[in-house]
Parts: structure tokens; sequence; C-alpha cells
């Protein structure tokens, strides 16, 4: 394995440039061999490491960066070094690292709203676990609060950025967000830095931290509850519809007739700015729409399911996101072995929002159970609509607040798979006096587990 050094470099101006917004920070008159001006060193654990200097590095933005040289340090230690003028709450903080060497640990990343060495947040990324987490660490103990899995080589540069406002917090990486979580531990402002653990020489450059006044658009967290206690969440399947063309390792678009339409992969595209749209159109004297589903892809048993999306504009046809298996078909012990969860169901260009639970087929034996929300402003602009499908309940979330929260049916106990679809039908209104086409965009489709701690 590569040795390698963890590097920070900052630009702009002199040592610690520090103003209402935020601050940059200039290594050019730093001495190399020492730990920059305004910086202190220090760690969370016992033992040997912990080690930073500046040192010169080519691929660093002005030939310099800030290094954790230390290789010697033990797996409880984590490494900081800390801009001790800093005092951020809110805060929208970026940074680039490499990740180089490490036999017990690689990587690292940022720590913010930081008391002393044991109390403080951090997010990190570790190319030896494949995984990207953010943590809290209170009286020198760590807890996840939310897991990601990620594909990253050890050697090149990648981006970790955190926004942090009020008690939600997003974590990026490569310019995708990774992390969503809500935590209310450390309230008030902090110091930002760096934090590695144990041997981990990773590389670090372009340090930039200013104050966050609200999350950024089309950027909203995705409002995740909090895990019960000694539990995180974990981001276990997602699709951001990046790209020109569906993914179709995790979709299947079905080809046939649906209500009063006919359901059509010509109606399913991506709009090249990172959304899936699926359209309503008129073609000859047919309406297609479409519908895309993870069947046979991705099935899952609770956890909490959201979904960003852009409704329609005509009427005629609804959206909708919901849950779905043959086993809805299944009679005897109510929903427990299958039923239809309609997170969302949009049949009105109104605030009014459907939610529904459907089980014991569709015949005569059939039962279900729904609630109307109204939320005020939906049919405007992009809003998430979220489900968290315990084991002994189900809670539909708008834009992260509780709508409905029931237990009917028993609660389904076996896996169901996604589906995001439109709807052709007179609940929607009449569907000829619409100005085709329309069309509702989704941002992204995710899925988390509750996860043990590590």
């Amino acid at each position: 394995m590569k040795r390698a050094v963890l590097i920070l470099a900052f630009f702009a101006v002199p040592h610690v440039a520090l103003a209402a917004e935020g601050f940059r920070l200039s290594l050019d008159a730093a001495r190399v061999g020492e730990v920059p001006r305004g910086w202190t060193v220090s760690k969370t654990g016992r033992g040997p490491g912990s080690q930073w200097a500046v040192v010169e590095d080519a691929t660093a933005p002005g030939g310099k960066a800030l290094a954790q040289t230390s290789d010697q340090g033990p797996r409880p230690l984590f490494n900081l070094c800390i801009a001790d003028e800093t005092r951020f709450q809110d805060v929208d903080l970026s940074v680039s690292f490499k990740a180089n060497a490490g036999k017990i640990d690689q990587g690292g990343g940022p720590v913010w709203r930081y008391r002393d060495a044991d109390n403080y947040y951090v997010a990190r990324v570790n190319p030896l676990e494949d995984n990207y987490r953010v943590y809290k660490v209170v009286n020198g103990k760590r807890t996840q609060l939310a897991s990601a899995d990620v594909t990253i080589p050890a050697g090149p540069w990648h981006d970790v950025r955190v926004v942090h406002v009020g008690d939600r917090i997003q974590c990026y990486l490569d310019g995708k967000r990774r992390l969503e979580v809500a935590d209310d531990t450390f309230e008030g402002a902090g110091k930002v830095g760096l934090w590695t653990k144990a041997d981990a020489q990773t590389s670090f450059a372009g340090f930039r931290v200013a104050r966050a006044g609200h999350m950024p658009e089309r950027e909203v967290a995705d409002g995740l509850p909090p895990a019960p206690e000694g539990k995180a969440w974990k981001l276990v399947w997602h699709d951001e519809f990046d790209g020109d063309k569906l993914d179709e390792s995790k979709w299947d678009v079905p080809d046939n007739r649906r209500r009063d339409g006919w359901w059509s992969p010509e109606a399913v595209s991506l709009d090249g700015e990172g959304h899936l749209a699926i359209s309503t159109l008129k073609e000859g004297d047919r309406h297609l729409d479409a519908c895309v589903r993870t069947r046979g892809k991705f099935e899952h048993a609770q956890g909490y399911y959201v979904a960003r999306i852009q409704l329609q504009e005509q009427p005629g046809h609804w959206s909708a996101f919901w849950l779905y298996n043959a086993c809805v078909g299944k009679i005897g012990n109510e929903g427990r072995d299958g039923t239809e969860i309609d997170v969302m169901e949009k049949p009105w260009l109104d605030d009014r929002v459907q939610h529904a639970l459907h089980w014991d087929g569709y015949g005569k034996e059939h039962r279900s159970e729904g609630k109307v929300a109204r939320v005020p402003g939906v049919m405007q602009g992009w809003h998430t609509f979220a489900l968290w499908w315990k084991a002994d309940e189900y809670v539909f979330y708008v834009d992260g607040e509780e709508t409905w929260r029931t237990d009917a049916g028993g609660v389904c106990q076996v896996p169901l798979y996604i589906k995001l679809s439109d709807e052709i039908g007179p609940w929607g209104g009449d569907i000829t006096k619409a100005e085709l086409p329309d069309r509702f965009l989704v941002d992204y489709v995710r899925v988390y587990a509750i996860d043990s701690q590590p």
C-alpha cells in the first residue's frame, strides 16, 4: 500500500480569515514542517499519533498542504487539527481529500460545532470500508447518526461538503448528497477543523466555510425521524436519476393497458437535469402515461421510503408513489401477508394529498384505510413524500411533517417493491380537458433502513 500524508491547502488571505459570513485559510506564508498559525493539534483518546505539519504537495492548490503524517495511531484514536478562531453554528463547509494510506483506517473528513476534543460532529469517508458516515462524539464516545455505502479508490481527490442548519445535516460526496439526518445534540456555535482516525494518512485541500442561513434549494433534507435508541439510519437503496437514460438495473417499465390509458415506455424519460419525467401524452385516439417499478430488482420490508416530486398540472390523471407486490392478493391474515401502501396519490389539483392502504385482494374481501391530508402549497415546486414503515405501524410524511399514523390491516411484514406511476381516470377529472403533454418529475427516490451502531 502506498504511503501518504493527510493534506489541507487553503487560499485567499494569510492564515485564518474570519468574517461575518465565513472564512478561508491560506498557507502562502506558512512554514513547511510546522502547524500553521491559528490551528491547534489535538486528539480524542490516547496514544501516539495526531502529528500535523505543513508540507509541500504539487497536487494541492498553491503547492502546500497541511498533513497528518503519523502512521502510529491506535484504533481508538481520533486525530484532530482545529481552527482556533472559528465559531459557526449553521454552517456550509467543504473540503477535498485523497486517501493514500493506512492499515487500520483510511480517509477522514471535517469536524464542526466543535466544543472540545471530546464533543463535536464529524463526517468521514473511509475507502477501506467503502462507506461514508456522519457521527457525533459526546464525552469521547462516537455514535453513528447515518451511513451510506460508497465505493471510492484510495489516491484520487474527492470532495466532501457538509451543510448543517438547525438540527438538519446533509453530507455530500463529489457533489452528490449521500447522507441526511436530524440531530440536536450540539445546538450552539463551535469551531471547525479536520479529523482522521488511527493511522489514516489522507490528503485534504481547499477548506472553505460559510454561514448557512438555509438548506440549499433542491436539497431539502429527507426529514428522517430520529432512529431508535442505539440505532442509526443507513441508506440502502436510491436513484438520483442522473444521466440521460433510466437505470434498467433498478427499474422495470411495463407496457400494457392501464385504466383509461396505456402504460408505455414512451412516456418515461430523464430530463438531463437529474429528474425522472413521467409524462401523459395523446397518441392518436389513445392516451399514454407510464409506470416505473423495482419489481424483481429491489424488494424490501420496512424502513423509511422518500421521494422528492414536482406534481402534474393538468386534470384527468394523477401521480402516485406506492409500494406493492402480488402478495397483496392473499386473503386470511389481513394486511400482514401483503398490503398495497400508497405513500402518495394526487388526483386533485389543490392542497389535498391521499395516503392509503389496501389488503386482502381487490375483490369482495378487499379492505382499505385512507387519509386525505391538506398541505398548503403542495402544487407549487418540489415536495418530499415519505413513509416510515415500522414493524407495528405506518407513519406518513409530507415535507418532513407527519400527516398520518396508523396500524390498519395489522402492518405488512413481507417485502414490497416501489412504484412511481401516472394513472388516467375520472378520479383525476376529465382527461379531454387536459392540455397535453403534461408530466410529473421525480428528483430522487431513497430507502433507508435501521442499522446497528458500529
